[in-house]
């Protein structure tokens, strides 16, 4: 997945914007949530949960 794949289809947030909070130090999936709004959309998450999750643990 490159930088620029939006990774929350809902909300438009890219992978690079995910690893950013990542390197500002949010390591769990609701400090992201709540500092991007990814994984708040109309799926709650469905969609994108599992590469968030991917990205924390590749950039944590």
């Amino acid at each position: 997945m490159e930088n620029n794949s939006l990774v929350c289809l809902c909300k438009g947030i890219s992978k690079e914007e995910i690893i950013s909070e990542v390197k500002k130090g949010s390591v769990k999936l609701k400090e992201i949530k709540q500092n991007t709004i990814a994984g708040t959309g109309i799926c709650c998450g469905i969609r994108c949960k599992k590469n968030i999750k991917q990205i924390i643990r590749e950039y944590k």
